[in-house]
């Protein structure tokens, strides 16, 4: 009897405690899953809600930036300030800067020239009168500074820039081939070829033109170093290309007037032009080789 009355216990007055135990403690776990997961649900709909607004003013801000490009970017381009990008082709040799194409005003604006400055003249043409450098020893020296381009001058300058590979000196004589003589004459002048006898610092150069040489009764080398000092101080491009320089020449660590033989104060050739000579070297394209068309003296 004691024992059935322990396995009852669980019943009294007609009331089953454990369903009630198992159905209130359902009650509190379904209640408990349901709390949590509205926790859950909120948390996401805040997490979702959040990212959105994140992406949102992201695509914003991307958005802005991207008209204020474009803005800032119109208003430079009406201004003219990407123009100073724009050149010429090469050949041209001139920046420019291209027409607007929206009109101002009623009024195209017409291109504006931009020149090179002396310093992009020289690093471009400055070479081109390194081959034509007297002595103030030549025979040639008072022509060349008088602006007479002589036969004999010609033929003394073509000498100065032979390779020394086309001279051939022997224990008594020199001779040169004609043909390369005349190649190198034809790529410095634009006058004619002439061959004839010329001078070279007291060496005589005869000509023979059935052989088709050069020759002195001498050793000649073509390898000198000139007294001449000379400064670029204007370059002009055009169907010619000009260059204008100051010259003298030294002698004594003084610098002289070439035609005067005057010396000058220091060794400014710049500073001291108006005492000195200048010379304009016109070169002449020809067949896409500049080649010297003349030379004029201003005194």
């Amino acid at each position: 009897m004691a024992n059935r009355k322990d396995s009852s216990l669980e019943v009294r007055d007609g009331v089953n405690l454990d369903k009630i135990k198992k159905e209130l403690n359902e009650y509190v776990r379904k209640q408990v899953d349901f709390e949590v997961k509205e926790v859950i649900e909120k948390n996401q709909k805040n997490l979702l809600r959040n990212k959105t607004f994140v992406i949102v003013r992201r695509d914003i801000l991307i958005l802005l930036l991207i008209f204020l490009s474009l803005y800032l970017g119109y208003q430079l381009y009406q201004t003219g300030y990407f123009n100073k990008y724009y050149k010429r082709g090469e050949s041209a040799n001139n920046y420019v800067i291209p027409p607007t194409e929206e009109p101002v005003n009623g009024n195209t604006i017409e291109p504006e020239e931009v020149k090179p400055s002396l310093e992009e003249l020289i690093k471009k043409y400055g070479n081109y009168i390194n081959p034509y450098l007297i002595s103030s020893k030549s025979k040639y020296f008072m022509d060349f500074y008088e602006g007479k381009m002589s036969d004999g001058l010609r033929l003394y300058l073509t000498f100065i820039n032979l390779d020394s590979s086309n001279i051939e000196i022997d224990e008594e004589s020199t001779f040169i081939d004609e043909k390369n003589f005349k190649d190198k004459y034809n790529s410095l002048f634009l006058e004619e070829y002439k061959g004839s006898s010329f001078d070279f610092l007291g060496n005589t150069f005869k000509y023979s033109e059935s052989r088709g040489i050069y020759f002195a009764s001498s050793k000649v080398s073509n390898d000198f170093k000139s007294d001449v000092v000379r400064e670029i101080i204007d370059i002009q491009e055009g169907d010619d290309i000009v260059i204008t320089t100051v010259e003298g020449f030294k002698k004594n660590d003084k610098v002289l007037n070439p035609l005067t033989n005057k010396e000058i104060d220091g060794t400014d050739l710049v500073k001291n032009q108006s005492k000195l000579v200048k010379v304009k070297y016109s070169f002449a394209n020809n067949n896409s080789t500049y080649k010297l068309k003349k030379i004029e003296v201003i005194n």
